[in-house]
C-alpha cells in the first residue's frame, strides 16, 4: 500500500509536535497558582473524577479524546493530591500550582463542552433545553471556577 505522506514530512511532523508539547509544558509548569479552600478542593478532586468517568464511558465510541482527557485527569488528581498532602495545617487553604491547575481546567473545559454540545450524552437524566445547562454542567462550570477557569 502506498501512503500519501513522505517519510521526511511524517519525521518533520514528529519534531514540530515535539517542539510544541516541549512548550506547553513549559507554561503548564509557569501557570499562576490559585489558592482554593479545602472543601472546594474536594468538589475539585470529586468533578475531575466524574470527568474521568465520563471519559472512560466513551472509549470505544470516542478513543483517542477519552484517553486525553483520562490522562489530564490522573495528572490533576494526583497534582491535587500532592498539594493537599503539602499542607502543614489543617486550616491552610490548597495551593495548586504547576502544571495541576491547567490540567485541571482542561479536563474540565473539554468535559463541559462535549455535554453541552451534545456530542456526549450527559447521565444526568435532566431535560437539555438549548442554552440552559443542567445541574451537571453547572457544578462542572462551578469547579471550573474554583480552578480558575
Amino acid at each position: 500500500m502506498q501512503t500519501y505522506i513522505a517519510p521526511h514530512t511524517i519525521s518533520l511532523l514528529a519534531k514540530v509536535l515535539a517542539e510544541h508539547a516541549a512548550t506547553y509544558r513549559a507554561a503548564a509548569d509557569q501557570a499562576e497558582p490559585v489558592t482554593i479552600a479545602v472543601p472546594n478542593a474536594g468538589h475539585l478532586l470529586a468533578a475531575i473524577g466524574v470527568a474521568r468517568k465520563l471519559a472512560t464511558e466513551r472509549t470505544r465510541t470516542d478513543p483517542t479524546d477519552a484517553a486525553g482527557i483520562r490522562t489530564g485527569a490522573a495528572d490533576a488528581v494526583a497534582g491535587l493530591g500532592a498539594q493537599l498532602a503539602a499542607r502543614t495545617s489543617a486550616d491552610e487553604p490548597v495551593i495548586v500550582s504547576g502544571p495541576t491547575p491547567v490540567f485541571s481546567r482542561s479536563v474540565l473545559t473539554r468535559v463541559i463542552d462535549r455535554l453541552t454540545t451534545g456530542s456526549w450524552t450527559c447521565p444526568c437524566r435532566e431535560p437539555h433545553p438549548a442554552g440552559k445547562p443542567c445541574t451537571m454542567v453547572r457544578g462542572l462550570t462551578r469547579d471550573l471556577n474554583n480552578v480558575g477557569g
